[in-house]
């Protein structure tokens, strides 16, 4: 649907609202009704309330600007729906996501930033990969030992993590350091 015709029309019938408005199956009414949960001025069913020419005053606002009609038509096209009720906040835009604004530029780009969000939409048309966190690899050392002591031709690393800090006069890494920082310690000092 476009929205600026769908405004259009239904501006052509503000002359004769009296005779729809309580006629909740009229072409008019529906249209009205359509148009109000899009420009954010629904539409409720009791009879003759101000609801309508609250919608009349809104979509003659909104003739008026452009760029709101372009943003609204994107929110309306939009493939992607968040659950009712819900607001994400934004802060890299500065705003605050609801139905009433999401369009599928904003939509990808917090899910690019936030992949884990996917679980507040409804509705998303593509899958959105998860990003796979690698782990680090660690390198292993290989360390030629000058001299190969007297137990057995291979150190363990702590051994030789010992024997290092021994020879260079300095502090042996702690009694519970993991593998990983050991590898590191031989890497510095060797």
């Amino acid at each position: 649907m476009d929205l600026e015709k769908a405004i259009d029309e239904l501006l052509s019938y503000e002359a004769t609202k009296q005779d729809w408005r309580n006629i909740h199956n009229s072409k008019e009414f529906k249209l009205a009704t359509k148009i109000g949960k899009v420009v954010g001025s629904p539409l409720n069913r009791s009879l003759n309330c101000g609801c309508i020419e609250d919608l009349f005053i809104v979509c003659k606002l909104l003739k008026r600007d452009k760029l709101k009609i372009e943003f609204k038509q994107k929110v309306m096209e939009s493939k992607y729906e968040l659950f009712p009720n819900k607001v994400l906040s934004f802060p890299k835009m500065g705003i605050h996501l609801t139905n009433a604004n999401l369009t599928d530029e904003i939509a990808k780009d917090y899910l690019s930033t936030y992949p884990a969000a996917v679980v507040h939409f409804k509705r998303v048309p593509e899958v959105v990969e998860k990003k796979k966190v690698e782990k680090k690899e660690v390198v292993d050392v290989v360390v030629e030992v000058a001299k190969p002591t007297e137990k057995s031709s291979k150190e363990t690393l702590r051994e030789l993590a010992d024997r290092l800090a021994d020879d260079k006069g300095i502090k042996r890494p702690h009694w519970k350091a993991s593998d990983y920082t050991l590898e590191i310690f031989v890497k510095e000092n060797s």
